[in-house]
């Protein structure tokens, strides 16, 4: 097989795996996806923060600054994605953690504004005030967003669906039919008999006879195919074939 026209197997229908089947379709790839449930199983106890001021290094929040714009992307390509980009509110750490989160982002080029009580109070207006009366200051990253991750998943995996080349042979007849669409394809009738395996080895190539085409498998059966409509050969041929010295 050539692997460039080989399709792509995903192992996991969780956001990561979801997300790569679907840049992989839209590029016009065969995907195989396989998961054990859509939205898969970590990915709905994920707190999805789309975020990149929680790094601490350079190199890491750049990489998480390109996986933010590309979800801005996404989210414009696919509207039914559930992003809200409703910023983060920062009222943890101790206020000289804070002070040096606030300078470093600031120096990165992140867009966040340093808060007093009041103005966090007014900002979570249906937050009890008593929440922010043990701080005095605290910062708000309008940038960033959630998401809700098992259902932007299973939108992906739809996505991904209308991209799909059908690879079910004579059984895409039937599923297409499910949905209202005739695929003209008919099928060749065979018959394929295994025989009990056996510890002499008959065969040592694969055999094609008229009508008959015969292999050993590596556990001794004589596996047969035959078409229908090929010549026949009579049971004492078969038996001469297969019972012979």
């Amino acid at each position: 097989m050539n692997t460039e026209s080989a399709p792509v197997i995903v192992i996991g229908g969780g956001i990561v795996g979801a997300s790569i089947a679907w840049h992989l379709a839209r590029e016009k790839r065969d995907v195989i996806l396989i998961t054990e449930t859509i939205g898969g199983v970590a990915t709905p106890k994920s707190f999805c923060w789309l975020n990149a001021a929680g790094a601490t290094q350079k190199f890491y929040y750049d990489f998480r600054r390109r996986s933010m714009a590309r979800w801005a992307e996404m989210g414009k390509e696919l509207s039914d994605l559930s992003i809200h980009w409703g910023g983060v509110l920062a009222c943890d750490r101790t206020p000289q953690e804070r002070q040096g989160f606030y300078e470093r982002q600031r120096l990165w080029g992140t867009s966040i504004k340093r808060m007093e009580a009041a103005e966090l109070a007014a900002l979570e207006s249906q937050v009890d005030e008593a929440q922010f009366s043990l701080i005095t200051w605290g910062l708000h990253v309008p940038e960033e967003g959630t998401i809700e991750a098992h259902a932007a998943a299973a939108k992906l995996i739809a996505h991904a669906q209308s991209h799909v080349v059908l690879a079910a042979g004579l059984g895409s007849v039937p599923l297409l039919a499910t949905e209202n669409t005739r695929l003209p394809l008919t099928g060749r009738e065979g018959l394929l008999v295994n025989t009990a395996p056996t510890e002499k080895r008959y065969l040592n190539t694969f055999l094609r006879l008229p009508g008959l085409h015969m292999r050993q498998t590596l556990n001794g059966r004589s596996a047969r195919p035959s078409l229908v409509d090929s010549p026949v050969m009579t049971r004492r041929q078969q038996q001469r074939i297969f019972l012979a010295k």
